[in-house]
């Protein structure tokens, strides 16, 4: 009975930050003006009522003592089921509603009256269609939470920043909201925003941090959720601001989500290459790199004020040289092939190494024949395991 009502806390919790999102995404279909308004309204208010009655149910069962440790394992799992859940109602309602007469250009369904078929209706393929089946939708959102990256999205991705004939603004903003939610860890900040889920904070940490540190940054969980939090939040918004003059604000909000997280959905087919910006690279390259590394890491200097403290981590100066020596190997390897050999080996290197997955240019054509420091498939495969920081 005590793990009911902490269950029924933390499920809450975890729903009510959900609806957050979609509510970040809702007033961007809103400002658009686009056919997944109708979609995101109903997903935020469906997500929003059944986290505040749980909350409620809660809050007011009888049994109010303190939940053993153990139970922070089962919060965690039990939040990442329910989050992947119902992060793919967005995608799923925006296939199966009917559209309105305001939907955009680019979608390809038919106007009947004052609506137009959804995306499932039979006839010509249209917009979405891969949201028709649930499973579908599922993966999407396991996939973003995860920050997996891996996509059922086929014909719905921009051809370039300027012409949308693809899937809607709102659509692709939660798409990227999901993996920013999970790039940090939505039961971290689970902690950060509702520090009453009664069980112990500590154990609640533990199982949520990966890695071999789990240091409290401050004597209050809460306080240290908050404050990697704010790290996070704060390099996603200095990403957004560096970007944005160049590849506008949508652009920038959705590329900043997704390498912070370590995810790599871009509403670009091309990805990062659409752009055709070499500062717009060296942008994103930067903050793959700060997003590869441990965000406690980041929230210690910067509390501590004390930079030199990068210098003086084994993990994190191990994490800059191997980027840095395999981005130079793999650069004299496809130096014949490229202007810039060095910056599209370095974009490569940190987005694979970091398991972003962002692409610049067409590496699967890259060398592979020669000595070892030709064979640059080799290097881009051995990165993918050697991986990030902990923590990261």
């Amino acid at each position: 009975m005590v793990m009911a009502r902490t269950l029924l806390l933390s499920v809450g919790g975890v729903m009510g930050v959900a609806s957050g999102g979609m509510l970040f995404a809702l007033l961007t279909a809103l400002f658009y003006g686009e056919e997944d308004l109708f979609a995101l309204i109903l997903a935020t208010l469906t997500v929003a009522i059944l986290g505040a009655v749980l909350w409620i149910l809660g809050k007011r069962w009888p049994d109010k003592r303190q939940a053993p440790p153990k139970a922070a394992f089962m919060v965690v799992t039990v939040g990442w089921l329910v989050m992947s859940v119902v992060g793919a109602l967005p995608y799923y309602y925006y296939a199966r509603l009917p559209r309105p007469l305001f939907a955009a250009a680019g979608d390809q369904g038919t106007k009947t009256g004052g609506m137009v078929l959804t995306s499932c209706s039979a006839g010509e393929k249209k917009l979405g269609q891969e949201f028709c089946s649930f499973s579908n939708c599922l993966f999407e959102s396991v996939s973003g939470f995860t920050t997996t990256g891996a996509s059922i999205v086929s014909r719905g991705l921009w051809s370039s920043p300027g012409a949308r004939g693809g899937l809607p603004h709102g659509i692709l903003m939660w798409r990227a909201m999901s993996q920013w939610l999970g790039g940090m860890g939505i039961v971290l900040l689970a902690i950060a925003l509702f520090p009453f889920l009664g069980i112990g904070g500590y154990s609640l940490y533990r199982a949520e941090v990966p890695g071999p540190t789990k240091e409290k940054l401050t004597p209050r969980l809460t306080r240290t959720a908050a404050i990697l939090w704010m790290v996070y939040g704060g390099l996603t918004l200095l990403q957004i601001v560096l970007l944005a003059p160049v590849t506008g604000v949508y652009q920038a909000i959705t590329h900043a989500f997704a390498t912070m997280a370590t995810g790599g959905f871009s509403p670009l087919g091309l990805s990062v290459g659409g752009f055709h910006s070499a500062y717009v690279e060296w942008v994103i390259i930067i903050f793959m790199f700060l997003a590869g590394a441990n965000f406690a890491l980041h929230a210690y200097v910067l509390l501590k004020g004390q930079f030199r403290v990068y210098a003086q981590n084994g993990e994190f100066m191990t994490y800059l040289l191997i980027t840095l020596g395999v981005a130079v190997i793999v650069a004299f390897a496809i130096r014949f092939g490229t202007t810039s050999p060095f910056r599209d080996s370095l974009f490569q290197i940190v987005s694979l190494m970091t398991t972003t997955g962002f692409a610049s240019v067409d590496f699967e054509a890259w060398p592979s024949i020669g000595g070892l420091a030709r064979m640059a498939p080799f290097w881009v495969v051995l990165v993918m395991f050697i991986g990030g920081c902990a923590g990261s």
